[in-house]
């Protein structure tokens, strides 16, 4: 089944139904006038297979009162050039990133917002499914909530598979107001493009995503959890995360590779600090602090535990460290 997921078959006949699903609504679909504006940020580095798609995407949400920041993280490929005529369909600001880190780029794009109600991220290879502005800037205007989250889900050829490790969180989910100690487990959605984020929520806390480190995204969503953010899940699936098939491969593709592993650890390390104070200052309880660590040692660890079954010199260092932050060993 994954074979015939991946097959270049498979894979150029799940691009041409993509494009043909969102411009048939780009074209049909009837504007959104609701007033909450909405602002994009899209980093991209050297996308010039997959961003004609993402843009696509943000095109087939026909909402008007939205802007978009294009990263050009120095492409040295088409990525901008195919970018361009979308600025035609919609407000797109392209920026010139530093090329320091997708953390960077990131920032970069949110530097640039004037006004705005709310924020949320795109990867530039992946793909928004029509309706998610509408919606979710709906329900965080009727719930007044901090952060809003969607479901993902991640797609290769023409297979789409919701993601495994929080469709526990999702399944039958009443969309009300939580925080992280009415519900826990929303540490296991960490991902940084589900999320819609209030726009004076991120300016009253000085937030930005961390440099120079993969898995930034579980740095940050940690943050705002314990900062007490307000949040809305919806099981409504928001967001299709791109598997590369033939093509360089995304940072979630490198497990094996010693850097990926550093940056991991990295980032479960500053998380663990970001829920240890939050647990000293009493804004979270010690059940709160368990399920992070849950998910450290159900989720992140076992990710990494096969291609390191006996691991030597940094190896052997960083996943001690791995086992001593999920509480494993």
């Amino acid at each position: 089944m994954k074979r015939l997921a991946e097959s270049r078959p498979s894979v150029v006949v799940m691009e041409w139904l993509l494009a043909l699903w969102l411009n048939l609504v780009s074209l049909l679909k009837p504007l959104d006038k609701f007033p909450a504006k909405v602002t994009v940020v899209i980093p991209a580095f050297n996308v010039e297979q997959f961003i004609a798609q993402a843009m696509r995407s943000v095109a087939a949400q026909r909402y008007k009162n939205l802007s978009v920041i294009l990263v050009d993280d120095h492409c040295t490929d088409k990525s901008i050039e195919k970018a361009k005529p979308f600025q035609k369909r919609f407000d797109l600001t392209i920026v010139r990133g530093s090329h320091d880190g997708l953390g960077a780029a990131r920032n970069t794009g949110v530097a640039q917002i004037g006004e705005t109600d709310y924020l949320i991220f795109l990867d530039s290879d992946d793909v928004m499914v029509p309706g998610t502005i509408s919606k979710l800037a709906r329900l965080a205007q009727k719930f007044g909530a901090d952060l809003v989250n969607g479901q993902s889900a991640k797609f290769v050829g023409l297979g789409v598979f919701p993601r495994r490790d929080t469709r526990f969180l999702y399944k039958g989910r009443r969309e009300e107001l939580l925080t992280l100690e009415s519900e826990p487990k929303m540490i296991y959605d960490s991902t940084p493009w589900n999320k819609l984020i209030s726009w004076d929520f991120w300016k009253a806390n000085k937030l930005s995503w961390p440099l120079h480190v993969y898995f930034e995204d579980l740095i940050l969503s940690s943050k705002m959890m314990t900062l007490g953010a307000k949040v809305v899940l919806t099981p409504k699936i928001i967001y299709l995360w791109r598997v590369r098939v033939n093509a360089e491969r995304s940072i979630t593709q490198t497990h094996a590779e010693i850097r990926t592993l550093r940056d991991r650890v990295s980032a479960a390390r500053i998380a663990t600090a970001n829920m240890q104070e939050a647990l000293a200052k009493g804004t979270i309880t010690q059940p709160t602090f368990d399920a992070f660590r849950e998910k450290l040692r159900t989720h992140d660890l076992p990710i990494y535990l096969p291609h390191y079954p006996n691991p030597s010199g940094e190896a052997k260092e960083l996943m001690d460290e791995f086992l001593a932050l999920a509480g494993a060993n």
